[in-house]
């Protein structure tokens, strides 16, 4: 009997401690200087100590462990409604409590652990290029960046390896070129130095096409995971977007704005296209919107070539992904997914902010 009661103990005292430390962590999480500082020197031991321990593995940990939190929730209401019929057996009755506390302390583990890997990175200060971030540019300084990038597209895009349906092939080994890239940034971006594991496929990607996601970042494992269905040519800027998140670059316009840096930054054609690519529609788009019944001159024309390649998937792919049969209906899982973003980016204060990467890039080359 003393033994249940030291054990009951320890237990309640443990929870109590991991419930303190988290809520001190939130707590400290909302405290800027505090963010900045993590960032930069404590969160990069994590990936270099948790990081390179997930990276062993060749298929995404982060998405193991979703099903298996899903797996062991619905085990835990089964076991909770069975507990009606089976209350009177004492040995089911231990077995539950045990399961339940077990599944206690990972919820509060799991909840410390992205609090730490996720929501503090939230509140870190925000990219502030030559002082810029919040400078209204006129619509002719659009204009010459979209160009810019235009020519750069239409240029290189006549360049690229393709195959018989006239789809980019990259060559070499892109995940090294990718690493490379972004050690090379860290001159400018010291946070971008250090230890980078390959990005993980997804096996579900299917439903990331549903959902409309190229890549994700998973803060429980410490991976950057990408779609397989996109093309090649979009790869190596998304690999480099999910691995700028994975160096505490949380916000989307920001780990886009360093992907873009990254891929025109590299020696390799390949990698310039894609890092273009990467921002062309976000550009093109921002400046249509800077322009309407403002007289502007017409833009440089985008080839039709350049279109195409734009795209997350190719046209096979489209074709492959729209027979595909769907488990559950693609507008059901796309509105979840919207209602699901909107609410994370509400509690974080945040937005779904991809275009703001217009005004980074027009910060960063005003001044070159």
């Amino acid at each position: 009997m003393k033994n249940q009661l030291r054990k009951r103990s320890a237990y309640w005292t443990g929870i109590l401690l991991l419930t303190a430390a988290a809520a001190v962590c939130s707590a400290l999480s909302r405290l800027t200087p505090f963010c900045d500082f993590y960032a930069d020197y404590i969160f990069p031991a994590g990936l270099q100590t948790f990081g390179r321990l997930t990276g062993i593995f060749p298929f995404s940990v982060g998405e193991m462990l979703i099903l298996l939190a899903g797996a062991l929730l619905l085990l835990q209401i089964f076991l909770l409604l069975f507990l009606i019929t089976f209350r009177k057996k004492s040995r089911y009755k231990q077995f539950v409590t045990n399961y339940s506390k077990l599944m206690l302390a990972a919820a509060i583990v799991t909840a410390w652990t992205v609090t730490m890997n996720c929501s503090t990175l939230y509140n870190c200060s925000r990219l502030d290029i030559n002082g810029n971030r919040n400078k209204n540019f006129e619509p002719e300084q659009i204009r010459e960046l979209r160009d810019f990038i235009v020519g750069q597209c239409n240029t290189l895009s006549e360049l690229m390896k393709r195959d018989e349906n006239g789809d980019v092939v990259t060559e070499g080994d892109i995940n090294k070129k990718v690493r490379e890239a972004m050690k090379k940034l860290s001159v400018k971006f010291p946070r971008l130095s250090g230890y980078y594991p390959d990005p993980k496929p997804i096996a579900g990607s299917f439903l990331m096409y549903q959902t409309g996601y190229d890549g994700v970042y998973f803060p429980f494992s410490l991976e950057a995971n990408y779609n397989t269905y996109i093309s090649d040519i979009r790869y190596p800027h998304v690999a480099s977007h999910e691995l700028a998140h994975l160096k505490g670059y949380i916000y989307e316009d920001e780990a886009d704005f360093i992907a873009y840096l990254a891929c025109v930054g590299s020696d390799d054609k390949q990698l310039q296209y894609a890092g273009y690519l990467g921002v062309l529609n976000y550009i093109d788009s921002d400046y249509r919107h800077s322009v309407q019944n403002s007289g502007e001159p017409s833009a440089l024309k985008i080839s039709d070539r350049v279109r195409s390649d734009a795209a997350s998937y190719t046209a096979a792919t489209y074709e492959k992904l729209a027979e595909t049969r769907e488990v559950i209906d693609s507008e059901i899982v796309a509105s979840a997914s919207r209602e699901f973003t909107d609410a994370y980016m509400e509690y974080y204060g945040a937005e779904p902010n991809y275009a703001e990467v217009t005004k980074l890039l027009l910060a960063y080359y005003e001044k070159m």
